[in-house]
């Protein structure tokens, strides 16, 4: 038989007409009989016991139940992430000391504290990211040659981002990103920066040494990436 819960007031109708309808029909065929409750028996008494009782197995089917990533609980507090290049390396978060001063590149294929990231979810639904050195990702203009660093502590325009679809190109709610994350454990995202452009994972040719850049408007596939939803 199968499981069929009964979790919202549309089942208990259902099952509610399942019974009377059951009644209806052994009434209507005779084959139970109230003294204190009048019920005629025949044709006309079990066809409108058989309807209600089809009406009701009907409410239990089919009445929709809650999708299951729909139900699942999203925590108060910004998840971490990875974000993982279509070269299968991971955004890394370079600190003061390192030779590249707060530069952001993906070279390395393993997850570190330097590869972590607070995704957060601004009132507009637009992103930012936090590393794990305190400072935000911040997408820098042509006079920087569309670097991308994380050096800043200011939450402003340049640290703000737009998700879309990797995939389709449809832009995203990052609530949504989020519920996706804790669905899925990730989730395919591509970068759009506040000045209207992609972002961008370089490889080790004509010497950009995996840098990370937001220059073009073409979401190719160096501009999709993977978040990853992380401990």
């Amino acid at each position: 038989m199968p499981n069929i819960p009964i979790s919202d007031p549309f089942d208990y109708v259902g099952a509610a007409l399942i019974l009377v309808g059951l009644f209806l029909v052994l009434t209507g065929l005779g084959l139970i009989k109230f003294e204190k409750i009048q019920v005629t028996s025949g044709p006309m008494t079990w066809i409108i016991g058989g309807a209600l009782a089809l009406l009701g197995a009907g409410l239990l089917i089919y009445t929709p139940k809650a999708d299951s990533a729909a139900e699942t609980a999203v925590p108060a507090t910004p998840p971490v992430i990875a974000i993982q290049t279509t070269h299968g390396h991971y955004f890394t978060a370079f600190d003061s000391a390192s030779q590249e001063a707060w530069a952001i590149r993906a070279e390395t294929a393993t997850i570190g504290d330097w590869e972590k990231f607070k995704l957060l979810c601004l009132d507009d639904e637009r992103a930012a990211f936090m590393t794990v050195h305190g400072r935000y990702l911040t997408a820098l203009d042509e006079d920087w040659n569309w670097i991308l660093k994380a050096e800043t502590t200011d939450l402003q325009e340049f640290e703000t981002f737009t998700l879309f679809n990797a995939d389709s190109g449809a832009q995203l709610d990052c609530t949504a990103v989020v519920a996706s994350l804790y669905a899925n454990q990730q989730a395919r995202i591509a970068l759009k920066t506040w000045h209207g452009r992609y972002v961008t994972a370089m490889d080790n040719t004509d010497n950009w040494n995996w840098v990370i850049r937001a220059e073009t408007h073409e979401l190719l596939a160096n501009e999709k990436f993977t978040a990853v939803l992380l401990p």
